[in-house]
C-alpha cells in the first residue's frame, strides 16, 4: 500500500512538473502566434 502511495505521490508530482512547463512555454508562445497572425 505504502508503494502505491509513494508512486502515486511522483506521478502527481511529474503531473505538476508537466503542467507548469507546458503553461509557461504556452504563456511565451502565444504572443508570437498573435504578433505572427496579425503581421499576415
Amino acid at each position: 500500500m505504502q508503494r502505491y502511495i509513494k508512486n502515486l505521490v511522483k506521478f502527481l508530482f511529474l503531473l505538476f512538473i508537466f503542467k507548469t512547463l507546458i503553461y509557461k512555454d504556452f504563456i511565451h508562445f502565444l504572443p508570437k502566434i498573435q504578433t505572427k497572425m496579425t503581421l499576415e
